[in-house]
């Protein structure tokens, strides 16, 4: 595979990720090409030579013959990349033109050709004034679906770059965020383990009645349970432009021989292309013990017969060569990011100096605060990080003191004559500074998810806290769970902001009159 470029002062450097052969290349899919493309297209861009007009590249689908889900029926593997840059007054334009050869027929993927539900993808050069563009679209999640969790009976939200869940104590915003947690969870191979720690999956469950009648909902009926027609499942998902996935949790048979008899079990996975699940975009299923993946030519393979009803397909299934849509999408999940528990106590490890090495990722807690805003000052978005800063506390400026390896975090602000220590700054500047670190990471997420950022914050840091955040949504898709009507109400000033209002009706987390709940299908078990 070669990428060329006809502008002399600049070599294109090789895709990481990508293959090197044509023949590595086959069993691909031609969705997984053009993400991994535009993954790798974007720090490509960042490093083109400096210029003052801003830099659009697009990825587009010419239709082949037959349906247009024949896309993903075969696995095309790439013939050739090219890259041209053409100037028109004053903007640029990057043209990406894949060739993909599948058999003795061509299909041109290129950025002149008419789109056919093809993804457009924006990228903008970064300047110290001027935040970029969304770099990736297409691996954004634009449904979420949640089914017997909770108070979560049966929950489907729609949502986009920003996204501000809130609603009453109680209403589910918990469950909500807890839900995508276990989500994340089946990347890392311990959903099981993690809904243990609930409490077990009796505990986790939907408490109320399978479902409610109309004499129920108007108040006329006591509610009441009745003879179930389905049975008892926890069931998540979520999808975007790209891929999709749907987990099925249930209860396993009785065996009075095994004293983990309460274990949940994974009944089904799914893994489709697109936004909506239907039986002919499928290529990975997992049914009981066994799991289905379609091969190059587009037809199922058993790739295992007795998986563990503990193991998820997406652990043990998901591989380079037969598998590698699993492969990007587990990836991808075990990069999601969650903030639900900055410590800013008088114990915090935040507050003490720390062995310093590179960070680029904040930990759960905030431990490596110092470390990780050293990290943006010099391999990130400083000057950002400085006017962040500023916003929130005029005048002031956040430095990071080495003894011996240890980093410890100092803070100057206007009008005294020393700086203040880590050790010595308030809950809320503390936690700001956080905030902060978290939110500029020189390695943004696909997903970043905070769990009541407003925490001891006063009200006039919801403003600077919520261009943060809506600052950071533009490299990373980000989900915030809050109930202070500041925030929201800052945040939902944002144009790409979704708002996502719960309510609780019979028990029942219910998602506030407002948009449609977008379609989704579950997979059968």
């Amino acid at each position: 595979m070669k990428l060329t470029s006809q502008m002399p002062s600049w070599t294109a450097p090789k895709l990481v990720g990508m293959p090197s052969t044509p023949r590595q290349a086959i069993g691909q899919s031609l969705q997984s090409l053009l993400l991994v493309a535009a993954e790798n297209l974007y720090p490509v861009l960042r490093k083109m030579p400096n210029s003052s007009a801003p830099i659009h590249h697009r990825l587009a689908v010419k239709k082949p013959s037959g349906r247009a889900h024949a896309l993903f029926r075969h696995r095309p593997s790439i013939r050739d990349i090219r890259t041209s840059r053409r100037k028109k007054s004053e903007k640029c334009k990057l043209c990406v033109r894949f060739e993909v050869v599948s058999g003795s027929k061509f299909t041109h993927v290129s950025s002149r050709s008419p789109p056919i539900d093809a993804h457009v993808l924006h990228a903008k050069r970064e300047s110290s004034d001027q935040p970029p563009l969304r770099s990736i679209q297409v691996a954004m999640i634009t449904r979420l679906a949640i089914s017997g969790y909770r108070s979560l009976r049966e929950v489907r939200v729609t949502l986009g770059a920003l996204n501000v869940v809130t609603g009453a104590n109680g209403s589910g915003k918990s469950s909500l965020y807890r839900a995508l947690k276990l989500l994340a969870d089946i990347a890392q191979g311990r959903i099981i383990q993690s809904l243990a720690a609930e409490g077990g999956l009796q505990s986790t469950l939907w408490a109320g009645p399978e479902a409610f009648s109309r004499a129920m909902n108007a108040g006329s009926a006591p509610v009441q349970g009745a003879v179930r027609k389905y049975p008892i499942s926890l069931k998540l998902g979520f999808s975007g432009k790209d891929y999709g996935y749907a987990i099925d949790l249930g209860l396993p048979p009785p065996d009075s021989r095994s004293k983990f008899s309460s274990d949940p079990e994974i009944k089904v996975e799914s893994q489709w292309t697109g936004e909506q699940l239907d039986r002919t975009n499928v290529f990975a299923l997992r049914v009981g013990p066994g799991v289905r993946i379609r091969n190059g030519q587009g037809e199922w393979q058993q790739t295992y017969q007795n998986l563990d009803a503990f193991d998820s397909m997406m652990t043990h299934c998901a591989d380079p060569h037969h598998a590698i849509e699993l492969l990007m999408l587990r990836e991808r999940m075990r990069d999601w990011r969650f903030y639900d528990h900055l410590r800013t106590d008088r114990d915090a490890a935040s507050r003490k100096p720390q062995i310093g090495t590179y960070t680029p990722v904040l930990a759960s807690d905030g431990s490596d605060l110092a470390a990780a805003l050293q990290t943006i000052r010099e391999i990130g978005a400083a000057e950002q990080m400085d006017v962040a800063i500023a916003d929130a506390f005029p005048g002031a400026r956040v430095e990071v003191i080495s003894t011996d390896g240890y980093f410890e975090l100092e803070m100057r602000q206007h009008g005294l004559l020393r700086p203040l220590k880590a050790a010595e700054l308030s809950d809320g500047t503390l936690r700001y500074l956080l905030l902060v670190a978290a939110l500029l990471s020189p390695r943004p997420p696909a997903l970043m998810i905070l769990n009541e950022p407003e925490t001891s914050l006063h009200p006039e840091l919801m403003p600077p806290l919520a261009r943060l955040i809506a600052q950071a949504s533009r490299r990373s898709q980000a989900v915030v769970v809050s109930h202070s009507p500041t925030l929201v109400g800052a945040l939902d000033a944002d144009a790409d902001c979704r708002r996502v209002v719960l309510e609780k009706h019979l028990g029942e987390t219910v998602v506030s009159a407002g948009a449609p709940p977008p379609d989704w299908a579950w997979p059968s078990r």
